[in-house]
């Protein structure tokens, strides 16, 4: 039986998207050492597990919480209400401002950031 390839029909509709650009992200060196460069690289696959992790144990928190049987299923399909995606996303952003907050400041003349001790530079 021959294998016969046809384009799906939500597929020839126009769009606006742009064809896809090959990039090499992944093998691309951003600071002076590419092994520096491999250990944020790093830092951040962590830093997004660990995050993913405390999104799912509040999911799990917030069923028990509402004596909801947890099961794989339900924790895949809970949607967070407003109250809790805001408080998820304000505690995301100070995860992120503990962990990398470090990578926006020179620790030699301090040009990206507020100097770290305003009273003494006078």
């Amino acid at each position: 039986m021959e294998y016969k390839k046809e384009t799906p029909v939500i597929f020839s509709r126009p769009g606006y998207a742009a064809d896809y650009i090959k990039t090499d992200a992944r093998t691309a060196t951003y600071m002076s050492d590419p092994h520096i460069s491999n250990l944020k690289n790093i830092a951040y696959a962590l830093a997004t597990e660990l995050w993913a992790e405390r999104e799912r144990s509040r999911v799990v928190e917030s069923l028990l919480s509402k004596g909801e049987k947890i099961t794989r299923d339900t924790i895949e399909k809970y949607m967070p209400t407003d109250e809790e995606s805001a408080m998820w996303r304000e505690e995301r952003d100070a995860m992120i401002q503990r962990v990398f907050g470090v990578l926006v400041t020179n620790t030699y003349d301090r040009p990206f950031a507020e100097p770290r001790f305003k009273d003494r530079r006078s």
